[in-house]
């Protein structure tokens, strides 16, 4: 798979890694180095022996006298210690992250769609890949997923999750319902590579006929499978097949039998965030707390405060607010005029193409504001721009001034919350994380990242410090209204700390309450010495009730094993049937699952 779930999965690793079976019907092996993902597999001419991808780039190699075994890499760097753990896969455009795998019969070559590196061939003895290629017509690949060898003629079908998103950014295909996947077709006689589908629902797995006369492609997020023919009367056309598979991920040809194992997902991501606002003193007593399930469903909220839309800033008259949106545009409201653009951080942001949620995924080009707050004695606006930096807004609106991207010569990768001191106009902004991007941050959260900052910026002397360090995920902050102090949210860690400005403790840190769940962005609430604060009740939570299926070239459902009791609510990417057993893999696991069947 590097499929569908590629971030959510980060966040189940520390639950599959819990699961145990007491069925001596099936088998655990665990995969070596601090690695995990044994997605797909590939079984050689002997078929004593099977091949699989896992995170950092490495292809390994098992057998039962053996075990596993290094038997390949995508990159030079793929052995490289830093590419172990779960940190190979935050890093797979440098390490590589295999995805669908499959041998030439005839040759011994070993085929690989890598996620983010593209289409790769590894000679019969290993070694290091041989990139095949990155693109096709111009356009670089942006997600490979699936992949399969015809056995008779040597062609590859793969397959692209998405040509729109990256791995990184599968949470934004699935809920998009991103349709822009492709199935490919290399000829190794040819050296060519051809698009043969487009409009693809999460394309994440295909497997081709055992007489070579179609590939059925698998729709993720569609919950449907396709065919394409290759040859006959239809060829080059293509139908449904079944959409009797909840979520099918990779699809595996059952030998000369005609059917073919299907991994699932039967049930949907569920999120229940139960969003609220929570108020608090001073001193971090717990003043209210206001349920917002029924206004705001499971939506994440960003800030709470008395009124108003996501992360604002209200002007010196009271009677409006301002507010950053995806695309990199600031918009003011007031009662009279509704929404109106006031500023916008890049010359693109006004561009059509960062306009709805698709200004998201382009946040490094458009900008996506994150946190603001006026100096209400200059009426300059300051934005903290989650990928581009501390900006600034004149009174008059318009482009936005960048003040910083980096501190001590450090790039910020993920800025956050931001408040500037009402007396004294310096300005205090943090860093969700020093180590991950936005598009990241379920990884950050599945790492229980550690690295965020809180920042000071003084407009007097043009200098950014660095106030605190190891905060994790910085997602608020919030001066005191006598700006004795600096409140910091801990969204990872559950926890608000405070930093002392003035006074004794001057420079000192402290926990402030873990009160609050999950806490976002923090607001002050003008001179009362109280706060808002925006919480998230409950956890991430991922029923999948994983299972294999396996269906006929008709797409009729002729078996369905649950896999609930083995892997969990892991999420599986593949089932691989050979002499009797079913080979089981998942991006989340660090074992690859064997069941007799």
């Amino acid at each position: 798979m590097t499929s569908s779930v590629f971030v959510i999965s980060l966040l189940l690793l520390s639950l599959s890694s819990a699961v145990f079976s007491d069925d001596s019907s099936f088998q655990k092996l665990p995969i070596p180095g601090n690695r995990s993902g044994p997605e797909s597999f590939a079984f050689d001419t002997t078929g004593k022996a099977f091949y699989t991808g896992v995170s950092g780039g490495k292809i390994l190699k098992y057998t039962a006298e053996k075990g596993f075994e290094d038997f390949a890499q995508i990159t030079t760097t793929s052995n490289s210690a830093w590419c172990n753990g779960i940190a190979g896969t935050a890093l797979a455009e440098k390490c590589g992250r295999p995805a669908g795998v499959a041998f030439n019969p005839k040759t011994g070559d070993l085929y690989v769609a890598d996620a983010p590196l593209g289409l790769h061939v590894i000679p019969p003895a290993g070694g290091l890949a041989t990139k095949i290629a990155d693109s096709v017509d111009g356009k670089p690949f942006k997600f490979l997923d699936g992949l399969d060898v015809d056995p008779t003629t040597g062609v590859v079908y793969f397959t692209s999750f998405s040509s729109k998103f990256k791995p990184s950014e599968v949470l934004i295909a699935v809920g998009l319902k991103d349709a822009s996947g492709k199935l490919f077709k290399y000829d190794p006689a040819t050296k060519a590579v051809t698009v043969l589908m487009e409009g693809l629902s999460g394309a994440a797995g295909c497997a081709v006929s055992s007489d070579g006369s179609f590939v059925l492609v698998s729709e993720f997020i569609k919950s449907n499978i396709k065919r394409y023919w290759i040859t006959g009367p239809k060829a080059g056309s293509m139908e449904d097949v079944t959409s009797s598979v909840s979520n099918p991920d990779n699809i595996r040809r059952v030998g000369s039998t005609g059917n073919f194992w299907v991994a699932s997902v039967k049930n949907k991501v569920v999120v229940p965030t139960d969003p609220s606002a929570v108020k608090i003193d001073s001193s971090g007593k717990v003043l209210q707390t206001i349920l917002l399930k029924n206004e705001f469903g499971n939506t994440l909220l960003s800030e709470a405060n008395e009124s108003g839309p996501e992360a604002f800033a209200i002007d010196s008259t009271g009677k409006g607010f301002y507010t950053g949106v995806s695309g990199g545009k600031i918009l003011s409201y007031t009662p009279g005029k509704g929404y109106i653009e006031f500023a916008y951080m890049t010359e693109s942001s006004n561009s059509s193409w960062c306009d709805g949620i698709a200004g998201t995924a382009l946040a490094g080009k458009c900008g996506r504001p994150a946190g603001i707050a006026f100096n209400p004695k200059t009426g300059d606006l300051y934005v903290a721009d989650a990928p581009l930096g501390l900006h600034v807004i004149p009174p008059a609106g318009g482009l936005a001034t960048k003040i910083a991207d980096s501190v001590d010569g450090t790039p910020f990768k993920f800025l956050d919350g931001l408040d500037v001191d009402p007396t004294t106009g310096v300005v205090y902004f943090t860093s969700f994380s020093s180590k991950f991007s936005p598009s990241e941050v379920l990884i950050a959260v599945g790492l229980k990242d550690a690295s965020g900052k809180l920042f000071k910026y003084d407009p007097a002397t043009k200098a950014v410090t660095v106030l605190m360090e190891g905060i994790s995920g910085g997602a608020g902050c919030a001066v005191s209204s006598d700006g004795s102090f600096v409140l910091v949210t801990e969204f990872i860690k559950s926890n608000i700390k405070k930093y002392w400005i003035t006074g004794p403790k001057a420079g000192s840190t402290e926990d402030f309450t873990s009160s609050v769940s999950n806490p976002d962005n923090i607001k002050r609430i003008g001179a009362t010495g109280n706060f808002w604060v925006a919480s998230v009740k409950n956890k991430v939570v991922v029923p999948t009730d994983p299972s294999a299926v396996k269906i006929d070239y008709s797409g009729k459902v002729l078996q369905t094993i649950s896999l609930k009791n083995e892997f969990g609510d892991t999420l599986l990417s593949e089932a691989n049937e050979l002499d009797g057993k079913l080979y089981i893999g998942t991006l989340t696991g660090p074992f690859a699952g064997i069941m007799k069947l």
